[in-house]
């Protein structure tokens, strides 16, 4: 059900950050000896999910607890997600101080305002149309999961899953994915009972059926949980960035500037054969990333240095930013100069 926000805990929640800031960690015990140390900096370190980096949009924060594939504690016990997945989390708050952030989500002094519907069975990450933002492959993948909602008197931490199997099989012909890294446990962030895997060589865009097997169910029965996964990127994946006054393209020619450090610059060429693409910033090497996209929105490279590839004719989307696809930021960049021929 929504969740409320609840401002009484903005305080606790901007101490809690403040804590963190000060002694340059991500800990949910500081003590007393601690530089910027207080009451509400302990207790509200204790009862948020925490984040360290960059100074951040608030909401971005929120899709990283929530994609969880950067926890530091243990990847694949996703305790951040549980919390803001949480069918009974009811209320939160937030704070932040320099890319140090907290974000309330247990401790709360009233019950939810909603409750969950009696009909949830489950809570699955990814699930259905599920937001590519949310969930991430390559390097740092995101791991899928599983947790059960527990029928009126049963507790949480029911061990559902001590003999579950999984199956993650595409839609459209069948191909069975790798399912890796099995993993369960009952610690208690948000719904207790917790089950978790990695798959290998899953694609935005297409659809999936999850289906995990022998579930262990109070009364001694076992039951199947079956669900359909897209990724969904192409509906929600916007290529085009908009360009502002000092930007433009001239012939094969594309120049600009980047007005904050996220900035992101789109231009619609056509491409045919062999073509060479080569950069120069603030009149010297190249120190922004070109991404290339095709007409399905699916990036064919993303480089930051001079680089040929042959093309099949068509339409294609060219970003140039100071950042790659994975966040990876060039500090300080002020303007751009990119050539194909």
């Amino acid at each position: 059900p929504p969740v409320d926000y609840d401002a009484s805990y903005d305080t606790q929640m901007q101490l809690a950050s403040l804590v963190q800031r000060a002694n340059n960690y991500l800990s949910h015990n500081p003590g007393p000896g601690d530089t910027c140390y207080s009451v509400d900096a302990r207790d509200g370190a204790g009862t948020a999910n925490l984040y360290a980096g960059q100074p951040s949009d608030p909401a971005a924060d929120v899709f990283g607890w929530t994609n969880d594939n950067l926890n530091i504690a243990t990847l694949m016990e996703a305790g951040h997600r549980r919390w803001v997945l949480y069918p009974e989390l009811g209320y939160t708050a937030y704070g932040q101080v320099e890319g140090f952030s907290a974000m309330k989500v247990l401790g709360f002094t009233q019950p939810p305002a909603r409750e969950a519907s009696m009909s949830l069975e489950f809570v699955a990450v990814p699930y259905q149309s599920y937001p590519y933002v949310l969930l991430s492959g390559g390097d740092k993948p995101t791991p899928w999961s599983l947790s059960m909602v527990p029928p009126a008197g049963v507790p949480g931490n029911f061990d559902f899953f001590s003999t579950a199997t999984v199956s993650v099989v595409e839609r459209q012909g069948g191909k069975a994915l790798a399912v890796h890294s099995v993993h369960r446990d009952m610690r208690g962030f948000g719904l207790a009972n917790f089950l978790s895997w990695m798959v290998d060589g899953w694609e935005y865009d297409t659809s999936y059926t999850v289906t995990v097997n022998n579930i262990s169910m109070p009364g001694g029965d076992r039951r199947s949980v079956e669900y359909r996964v897209l990724v969904d990127r192409f509906n929600l994946f916007n290529l085009d960035k908009p360009l502002e006054a000092a930007d433009s393209a001239l012939g094969a020619t594309f120049s600009g500037q980047f007005d904050e450090p996220f900035d992101q610059d789109s231009y619609r060429v056509a491409l045919a054969g062999s073509v060479s693409f080569t950069g120069q910033t603030q009149g010297g090497p190249q120190a922004f990333f070109v991404l290339i996209y095709d007409h399905r929105k699916q990036l064919l490279l993303s480089s930051d240095r001079a680089f040929s590839r042959s093309f099949a004719a068509g339409s294609y989307t060219v970003v140039i930013s100071p950042c790659d696809e994975t966040g990876l930021c060039y500090q300080g960049v002020r303007d751009y100069a990119l050539r194909y021929q």
